[in-house]
């Protein structure tokens, strides 16, 4: 158990390195060939990087674990205080506050609230999340809206659990410093699979399919789904500091415009990703 939960807060910190290089970047450089692209990748990575911070503070508290009814207080990885209020029927409550701003050990400044409703023990079967923000903010950036995370887990095919966990994005919705608004929702599947290999982190996997939808900082809306499952691998997570797949492919489609697919390679460790409309190619740095 305890090389599990280690693994798993590993995952949790390189998972939220993903929100920060990208907004950095996307502000700076999107083009509107991009925006819509750069938008939704904002939206994912955010995603991801929230869903990180609440698990290692559920991972950190023993939340997985404990069902009796209690109150715990400590620090987090990423510096918040955490409260956790266990009801005592396998409900409760948690409180990550980052306060008036703290700068955590990823590099990230943060500050405000994420709250937390689960129901069920962390990561096991029909366990569910339900993520909110009060007054949250990620490098001066704000972050909007509800995530519903619902996994169940699947021993058929390996001696090892392999759990699928799907994240329903509500009023997903970002305010950038400069004042421009990204705004989505989104239904993904994330399958996380230890390959067989419980004490190996590196051959770890992540898939991710599903699909999405918003407006982008440009006003347009767009629309997203995954044409291709998107592979992520915890090697190339640790390595790069960077929640980036390693290969799939996304389709993404701008308000009154063509359809961008958006290639993310052959499975090497790069920051870089192929965007391609119709008889036209270009490469961007989305991290």
């Amino acid at each position: 158990m305890k090389k599990t939960i280690l693994r798993m807060s590993v995952v949790a910190l390189t998972l939220g390195f993903a929100f920060t290089a990208c907004n950095q970047n996307e502000e700076k450089s999107a083009q509107p060939d991009e925006v819509a692209v750069t938008d939704n990748t904002s939206g994912l990575g955010e995603s991801d990087d929230v869903i990180a911070v609440a698990e290692d503070a559920m991972d950190r508290g023993g939340a997985s674990m404990r069902v009796s009814a209690e109150k715990e207080v400590f620090e987090s990885t990423y510096g918040a205080t955490v409260t956790i209020t266990r009801n005592g029927d396998g409900t409760g409550s948690i409180v990550i506050d980052f306060g008036a701003g703290l700068t955590s050990r990823d590099g990230r400044s943060r500050k405000g609230k994420i709250l937390v409703d689960y129901s069920g023990r962390h990561r096991t079967n029909n366990s569910q999340q339900i993520i909110t923000f009060d007054n949250y903010f990620v490098e001066n950036n704000k972050v909007e809206g509800k995530k519903t995370l619902f996994t169940t887990t699947d021993y058929s095919s390996t001696s090892y659990p392999v759990f699928f966990t799907s994240i329903k994005v509500e009023g997903g919705k970002i305010t950038w410093r400069d004042g421009k608004i990204t705004e989505w929702a989104s239904d993904r599947v994330r399958k996380y699979d230890y390959k067989n290999t419980l004490t190996d982190l590196g051959d770890d996997e992540v898939t991710i399919t599903g699909t999405a939808s918003g407006k982008s900082r440009d006003g347009r809306t767009f629309t997203a789904a995954v044409a291709s499952p998107l592979v992520l691998t915890v090697s190339c997570a640790v390595s790069q500091k960077s929640w980036l797949p390693v290969k799939g492919v996304l389709e993404v489609t701008p308000q009154n415009d063509l359809k961008r697919t958006v290639n993310y390679g052959n499975g090497n460790c790069e920051r870089t990703v192929t965007i391609s409309v119709n008889d036209r190619s270009w490469e961007i740095m989305v991290r």
